[in-house]
């Protein structure tokens, strides 16, 4: 997942409030057929990756995969992974 603040047009600084929100992912993790970034421009509400895009992975995921003819034994699970700065 990832979360990016953007510059704020009127100051010229990193805004708190308006923030980009990304999830990137492939699917089955044992045999991937799919890989995926998903990115959220702006969003409503909470802007984390993890909140806003992630949830949008899995659905589109598991209709690609669908479509795909690939079985799904269990729904797409989503595993988090995050990395200090």
């Amino acid at each position: 997942t990832g979360t990016a603040q953007k510059v704020d047009p009127r100051t010229g600084k990193y805004s708190s409030t308006l923030l980009v929100g990304s999830f990137l992912g492939y699917v089955p993790a044992e045999d991937p057929r799919l890989a995926m970034i998903v990115v959220i421009d702006e969003p409503r509400g909470e802007g984390w990756g993890g909140v806003v895009a992630a949830p949008v992975f899995r659905r589109v995921g598991e209709q690609v995969l669908n479509y795909l003819g690939v079985a799904v034994d269990e729904p797409v699970k989503l595993a988090m992974a995050t990395v200090e700065s």
